[in-house]
């Protein structure tokens, strides 16, 4: 999908609708600005919480292991302060 859009007089662009509904992006969404390549690239935030959430109920049902996801949750945050 590509469309034209062009930046106003505050430096804003708006994100068209379709794009909006096919990334679910809604009111308050939090967007993540990068440059690549003198490229602007934009992408949603994702919460790392809902990221694990989602993963781990992707997971076969035959699962032999409990996963405690708070666990998991507390790791990622004590290593990234260590």
């Amino acid at each position: 999908m590509q469309i034209l859009k062009t930046i106003g007089p505050k430096g804003q662009v708006v994100i068209p609708k379709d794009m909006r509904d096919y990334l679910g992006l809604k009111i308050g969404s939090k967007l993540i600005f990068r440059i690549k390549n003198h490229e602007i690239v934009i992408v949603p935030q994702t919460d790392a919480e809902q990221f694990v959430e989602e993963f781990c109920s992707a997971v076969p049902k035959k699962l032999k292991k409990k996963i405690n996801i708070e666990k998991i949750y507390q790791a990622q945050i004590e290593e990234r302060i260590l």
